[in-house]
């Protein structure tokens, strides 16, 4: 049969196309193999790399193949394999599905929650605080994420509550929301002073947990907000005026963590003029560093001068020259 009746022929057509479909795939799986080797590489510790073999599979399921990647222990390495590495891809799976829960704030009105999208954009990276106070509670959080089984161990309910106290405008919510974008909880927000008594307050929070667990797999609580997922717990108490509050819930054990969110520092304004101008040095900020040590100005104070124009020397002319009339006004 001539060639060009060959490469005419049906049957022809049919075979390669199904030939170049199987190479196309071949390539794909190499290629994929290799893409996952390294990435599995770069992200797997040390001990259990090196114990580990690799292998790269492409599962056919009609015309788009799922693929997967296969990872492998000799017996010897059985310990490094179940000590270790399902350890750290438990981490891995819970660290996503937490980056994929979309947030919400459930506001409490009288006996039931109703629910929003929390789209708060505040984290600890453009939080304006004492940088000190803010490596301390990411620490603290770390480890009470870590700590389920400790707290099963010694028979410890799995919550922790942070008392936020300071003057208006210090940044209190914005670091609530700070934390459950951190955590990737939910916030439920309620106001005690609006709940007649202790019984009714213990419902309505009953009620939101109820919900929740209905609603949303991972969510917080914050003073004026309130959350929880089952076991995990964390309640945060917001007040302009620390010494109100009834000394039973500043015992021991009641709040955990005490957190001063105070007046505006050096290094809190320096976040604030990395946020907004992308900044880590101008002329005028010896000027603004003597000032702010000199007066308690809110970083709220603050924001509001920066946000006046988006040129950086306008608005830091601007910021000194409250700053100066503020010291003036304070001056006997």
């Amino acid at each position: 049969m001539p060639l060009s009746s060959v490469l005419a022929s049906p049957s022809y057509g049919k075979a390669a196309e199904t030939y170049t479909k199987a190479v196309t795939v071949a390539a794909a799986a190499a290629g994929y193999a290799v893409v996952a080797r390294t990435m599995a590489r770069e992200l797997l510790p040390d001990e259990v790399r090196d114990a580990a073999r690799w292998a790269a599979s492409v599962v056919r399921d009609h015309i788009l193949p799922p693929r997967a990647l296969a990872l492998t222990f000799d017996a010897e390495h059985t310990d490094v394999a179940l000590g270790k590495y399902l350890p750290f891809v438990m981490a891995e799976v819970e660290a996503q599905r937490r980056k994929d829960i979309v947030l919400r704030i459930f506001m409490n009105t009288g006996w039931s929650w109703e629910g929003f999208k929390h789209h708060h954009p505040a984290t600890f990276d453009t939080l304006a605080m004492d940088p000190e106070m803010k490596r301390s509670l990411v620490a603290d959080l770390d480890r009470f994420l870590g700590w389920r089984d400790y707290y099963r161990r010694i028979g410890k309910a799995w919550k922790r509550g942070y008392l936020l106290y300071g003057p208006p405008g210090t940044g209190k919510s914005s670091l609530v929301a700070a934390m459950a974008n951190y955590l990737r909880f939910n916030l439920y927000d309620l106001d005690p002073s609006h709940v007649p008594s202790n019984r009714e307050l213990q419902q309505r929070l009953v009620t939101g947990m109820a919900n929740n667990r209905r609603a949303s797999p991972c969510p917080a609580c914050s003073t004026s907000s309130m959350s929880t997922s089952g076991e995990e717990r964390i309640i945060i108490f917001t007040t302009n005026y620390k010494d109100r509050l009834d000394p039973a819930l500043l015992r021991p054990g009641r709040m955990d963590m005490h957190i001063c969110m105070g007046f505006c520092c050096w290094e809190a304004f320096k976040t604030l003029a990395r946020n907004y101008f992308v900044l880590d040095d101008h002329p005028l900020f010896p000027k603004i560093q003597e000032l702010l040590a000199a007066m308690e100005v809110t970083p709220a104070e603050v924001s509001e001068m920066l946000l006046r124009s988006e040129d950086a020397d306008v608005a830091l002319q601007g910021l000194v020259e409250f700053l100066q009339d503020k010291e003036e006004g304070t001056k006997p």
